[in-house]
This record gives C-alpha cells, sequence and structure tokens, in this order.
C-alpha cells in the first residue's frame, strides 16, 4: 500500500446506533375526481387548444356534426349553453417582449373581429397579475370589423400577455390583434 504522510487508506466498515423516533400524525380521505384533458392540433399553422373537463372517450365527426361518447352513451357537441350555462371561451398569448429588452409602454391594440357580443381584453405586464388592465370591447355585429382599444396611460413593463375573452358566452371570430408598443431608451435591470 501507498503511505501518505502517517496516513496509510483503508477500508472499514462500521455500525451507528439511532435511536428510536415515534411519529404521529393524521389523514383524511379526500375523494379523487377523474380530470379529463383533450388537447387538439391544428395541423395548418400547429397551434394548440386544450379543453378540459370533457369526459369523452373519442370524438368523431358525422354528418357535419360532431359527437363526443361517454361510458354513459353518444352527446351532440353543439348549441349556446352547457347544462344551462353560457359556454366562456378564452385566448391568451404567452409573455411576448417584441422581440426587444426595454420597457415599452402600451399604446394601441386593435382587434379585428367577428363577435354577437362583446369581448373583454385582460392584459398583463411582467407575469403580474396585479397589474391587469381590462378593457370591453363596444361594437358588435355579424360582420368583421375592427376596433381600438387604450390602454390605460402609464401602463408600462417588458412583457405583455394578452387574453381575449367572450362576455355572456357569445360566439367570436379573431382575424387578427395587433398592439402598438413605444420603447423607453431604457434596459431593464
Amino acid at each position: 500500500m501507498l503511505e501518505i504522510g502517517n496516513y496509510v487508506p483503508s477500508r472499514s466498515r462500521g455500525e451507528f446506533a439511532i435511536p428510536m423516533v415515534e411519529f404521529e400524525g393524521y389523514g383524511r380521505n379526500i375523494p379523487i375526481s377523474r380530470l379529463y384533458q383533450g388537447i387538439v392540433m391544428n395541423l395548418s399553422n400547429q397551434a394548440i387548444s386544450t379543453y378540459s373537463n370533457f369526459p369523452f372517450n373519442s370524438i368523431a365527426c358525422f354528418n357535419g356534426k360532431y359527437f363526443g361518447a361517454t361510458d354513459t352513451g353518444i352527446h351532440e357537441l353543439g348549441g349556446d349553453y352547457d347544462n344551462g350555462v353560457y359556454i366562456n371561451a378564452k385566448v391568451k398569448t404567452g409573455s411576448m417582449d417584441f422581440g426587444d429588452t426595454v420597457i415599452k409602454y402600451a399604446r394601441d391594440v386593435w382587434i379585428t373581429k367577428r363577435t354577437k357580443g362583446h369581448m373583454e381584453i385582460v392584459m398583463l405586464v411582467d407575469e403580474d397579475s396585479s397589474t391587469s388592465v381590462n378593457k370591453q370591447t363596444n361594437i358588435s355585429g355579424n360582420e368583421m370589423h375592427e376596433e381600438r382599444l387604450k390602454p390605460p396611460r402609464g401602463l408600462r413593463g417588458r412583457f405583455y400577455t394578452v387574453e381575449l375573452k367572450n362576455l355572456s358566452g357569445s360566439d367570436f371570430d379573431v382575424d387578427s390583434f395587433n398592439m402598438l408598443v413605444e420603447s423607453i431608451k431604457r434596459k431593464v435591470r
């Protein structure tokens, strides 16, 4: 063996006696409900949508109508209500910095849409829900139209997240969404 200074490397084995530890606790039974989630991909642009709380094990299109199958039977997917309640929908973007690392003011928002009712636009700044701003659209109709919304002055940050929601379950089609931001020439710390 190689001797280093006054120490000789060796292997050894030992045992440790640890005193018995007592644990006390309580528990309760919580019923587990099934979580259903469906994921749909638009093949033309690879956009992904998720649907939750639909207990379907399969979905099919037959004669231009959509049907979902469950253990209890086949159900047609259609109508303006879900069990007597308006169907709420929303579209949410990811955090956007518009290709610039500086702080920006939100100046104008344009949305080109068709809706039977009104929509709400929620803007989050720097992923902080306490700075959310809600604006409601004023124009509704059966034809595509563009509407301009003015965010409140002083709304500023590097990242913006936008969420579009229908109000009172109204149907909507969104063609485009544009946001004008003005950069402040100061880097984020």
